[in-house]
């Protein structure tokens, strides 16, 4: 809606790139995709953390698609490693 109005027109596809950068700012903090406690002080780290890695890819020139891919790995990353961590329940 902000940027609809800072921009003077609307578009059903803004901020659409929004939703993977959101969901890996989460993670980033902390919060674990199947569940689990999350808090603001996690989630406000993960923001900043991907806005300093996004502002130094920025200042490097790296291209808006290069960033997206570098978005989405760090999520599958992420999500991988918590499969990896957790341990599962022993079948009988």
């Amino acid at each position: 809606m902000l940027q609809s109005l800072s921009v003077n027109t609307g578009s059903p596809v803004f901020g659409s790139d929004l939703t993977i950068l959101a969901l890996t700012a989460v993670v980033v903090g902390g919060t674990r995709l199947e569940g689990g406690r999350a808090t603001a002080l996690g989630t406000l780290g993960g923001v900043l953390t991907l806005a300093a890695l996004t502002t130094a890819m920025e200042f490097q020139s790296v291209p808006a698609y290069v960033q997206e891919i570098v978005t989405g790995t760090i999520l599958l990353a992420l999500v991988a490693l918590d499969r990896a961590a957790t341990p599962r329940p022993a079948t009988p």
